[in-house]
């Protein structure tokens, strides 16, 4: 069904939008490298199961929807942790062509990856392209452990301490009239794609 291949594809979104900002203050108050290798670890195992339940055939159309959105709780805390690593692995100089160089990275693969698996899934089928997945993500866990990071202090803290985080986050994007701006900039392509 072309409506539920599609709204199979944006599934991966609720998370983000559900608790994308505890991601952030995920990523600012615990190791940054550890979240990475925990949610590529998580990431990994989880298109292991799904192959498994495509190389044994059971797979139900709920089971697509749970993985996809499976997959976007685990982007809700790469994401940030990802991104805030840079200015901690990067000379102060360099962080614009870094954040650069990372953008085309992101929409590279953006780009050619769907091709790529496309290519992947008629010629050897869905298991196969799940286990070369699996196998990326287990590339990029064994990257992660190769990061060296410059030491950053985290916070711990509580639920209560991270929801008053966000609450704070949002009463300063809202009450700066150029940050609300280019958050709103910034969430129209995310909303549309």
């Amino acid at each position: 069904s072309a409506f539920l291949t599609s709204l199979a594809l944006g599934v991966d979104t609720v998370p983000i939008l559900l608790v994308g900002p505890l991601g952030g203050v995920l990523a600012d108050r615990w190791d940054r490298r550890r979240l990475l290798l925990v949610g590529y670890v998580y990431q990994a195992l989880l298109t292991l199961a799904f192959a498994g339940l495509v190389f044994a055939e059971s797979v139900d159309t709920w089971h697509i929807f749970a993985f996809v959105m499976m997959m976007g709780a685990a982007w809700v805390v790469i994401d940030p942790a990802r991104m805030s690593m840079i200015p901690r692995i990067v000379p102060r100089e360099n962080l614009v062509n870094a954040f650069a160089l990372n953008g085309l990275a992101f929409n590279g693969s953006r780009l050619f990856a769907p091709g790529i698996a496309g290519a992947l899934l008629v010629v050897a089928g869905a298991g196969p392209a799940l286990l070369f997945e699996a196998g990326l993500q287990a590339t990029a866990v064994i990257l992660a452990l190769a990061i060296k990071i410059r030491s950053t202090e985290s916070r711990g803290g509580g639920l209560a301490s991270a929801v008053g985080d966000v609450r704070e986050a949002i009463v300063y994007v809202w009450s700066n009239p150029l940050t609300r701006s280019l958050f709103l900039v910034g969430m129209v392509p995310a909303l549309l794609m």
